[in-house]
């Protein structure tokens, strides 16, 4: 059974994915878990120690999303990636709609999200230039080409599900996965397009 700090966190990952971090009021978040301001105070004294704890947990989650995808002998890599980051994409909402805000208003947390990134960043490029050299993706036509679409699916990876959401637009897994391959696929050689069409999931 989850304890009373638990529910705190877990209320308040589905309130800040619903309203908003800044919207989000600490009177919600006792409501939401069914305890006083004054119980959830003795557990958090204000909703900044709040954000800071699920932004602990959910990073810690996304480090362990990237230790885990081992390099696979195929484009299966980027696959598995994608679906991981979609799982957790539908689990915490919150991280991809906050940006700005947190940005704004939690340094501390913002430099958390900025070093995720750059690993995020580092395990991208890292795939493209293993299936560069296995032949499946064309030699880089232009220096620092590759390096730039590894940006181009990082800000995918953190601005699909957002616009997703504003435009109305289906957030199902199969939609994400299709976009961030879009980005890849003109780059696959033939033999990097066979490899594609056994693994991919689209």
């Amino acid at each position: 059974m989850a304890t009373t700090k638990e529910r705190i966190i877990l209320n308040s990952r589905k309130l800040f994915s619903e309203y908003g971090i800044a919207n989000t009021r600490l009177q919600q978040i006792a409501d939401e878990t069914e305890i006083s301001v004054g119980n959830l105070a003795y557990h958090f004294k204000n909703k900044e120690e709040i954000v800071w704890e699920l932004y602990q947990e959910t990073l810690e989650e996304l480090s362990q999303i990237l230790l885990m995808s081992k390099i696979y002998p195929s484009l299966e890599s980027f696959e598995t990636k994608f679906s991981n980051l979609y799982g957790f994409m539908e689990k915490n909402i919150f991280y991809f709609t906050n940006f700005w805000e947190i940005k704004r208003n939690y340094p501390l947390v913002n430099e958390k999200t900025q070093a995720i990134n750059k690993k995020i960043l580092s395990k991208l490029k890292k795939r493209i230039l293993d299936n560069e050299k296995r032949g499946m993706m064309k030699k880089e036509e232009n220096k620092g080409g590759y390096d730039l679409l590894s940006v181009a699916l990082l800000n995918s990876i953190n601005t699909w599900f957002p616009q997703q959401l504003l435009n109305d637009k289906p957030i199902k897994e199969k939609v994400f996965k299709s976009y961030l391959w879009n980005h890849l696929y003109p780059h696959l050689t033939e033999k990097g397009r066979k490899e594609f069409r056994s693994v991919s999931m689209i």
